[in-house]
């Protein structure tokens, strides 16, 4: 349990499932707004609140409606499924170290699955709305579940959609299934969510990036990440940059301008910031890189 240095308790309404402080535990008392390291088996680090991080991450872990050979899942050690779980674990300190560091977005993501997939999604946004009125609630989704969930999927103020290629047989390469999300009926139903687009850069789908840029511009996308894989060292050149300087950077990534597109060059060992980030067993990380927690420290 998260040691908080407010006055009040901390919330324990049905999304909880953080453990009550025994009657000995003092408050922390310190200049600099912090937290406590967290009753689990994983000793973890003290996380500062003192400055707001980039977002926070609510990841979830069970079996994927995709097969992508690439998924950070495969780098990570094993944490428990929770797509069927009504009350994650440590959510209240989660939302208390959102609150005390004055973060201002939160991500719904997956660290072997999709987040479209839980049980409890709905439910879950509404807790989020009432504890964290004023937080931007995003999706980072594959998009296969947002037809068919359209009413929830407008709820979110922002959604990023993995889509490796517009290709069926790259795509069918990169995601391990046939099936394609309707981007296009996704847009024309959610006009209120802004979408971008995240792309893995691999060898199977580099000589796309032209094409990949000009099917989203026809769609109406304004936003793209193209990634590199984590932990890959290699830098496939890509053509599409070679004669653009960036209009700016994003957490020490380059960004493009293509005629009002705007594309970030994503390389996820070179990125700035902070995260924090609550896994499906409860570990609190305040570690950008995920591979860092202290629940993947274990080996």
């Amino acid at each position: 349990m998260v040691t908080s240095s407010f006055s009040q308790p901390l919330s324990t309404s049905s999304m909880s499932t953080s453990a009550i402080l025994p009657q000995q535990a003092q408050p922390v008392i310190s200049f600099r707004r912090s937290f406590s390291s967290l009753a689990f088996p994983v000793r973890q680090p003290r996380i500062d609140t003192s400055q707001p991080f980039e977002f926070g991450n609510i990841l979830f872990s069970g079996p994927c409606n995709q097969k992508c050979p690439f998924c950070i899942g495969h780098q990570l050690i094993k944490t428990p499924n929770n797509l069927r779980k009504e009350s994650l674990e440590n959510l209240d300190d989660f939302i208390a170290v959102m609150k005390e560091s004055e973060s201002s977005k939160i991500i719904l993501t997956g660290t072997r699955t999709d987040p479209q997939l839980y049980k409890y999604e709905e439910k879950l946004l509404n807790r989020l709305r009432t504890d964290l009125p004023n937080v931007h609630i995003s999706l980072h989704t594959n998009g296969l579940l947002a037809a068919a969930k359209m009413r929830i999927f407008r709820m979110y103020d922002s959604c990023t959609i993995s889509v490796n290629s517009f290709r069926p047989e790259t795509y069918l390469k990169l995601h391990g299934v046939k099936q394609m999300p309707d981007l296009r009926h996704i847009i024309n139903q959610a006009p209120n969510v802004p979408i971008k687009l995240s792309c893995v850069l691999t060898e199977d789908n580099m000589n796309q990036v032209d094409e990949y840029l000009e099917n989203a511009k026809v769609l109406g996308i304004k936003r793209i990440a193209l990634r590199h894989l984590y932990g890959d060292s290699r830098r496939l050149p890509i053509n599409a940059f070679q004669h653009k300087k960036p209009i700016k950077f994003h957490q020490s990534n380059p960004v493009y301008d293509f005629d009002g597109l705007q594309v970030t060059h994503w390389i996820f060992d070179k990125t700035s910031g902070r995260s924090l980030n609550l896994f499906s067993d409860g570990t609190l990380s305040a570690e950008y890189l995920l591979t860092k927690a202290p629940n993947q420290l274990l080996v």
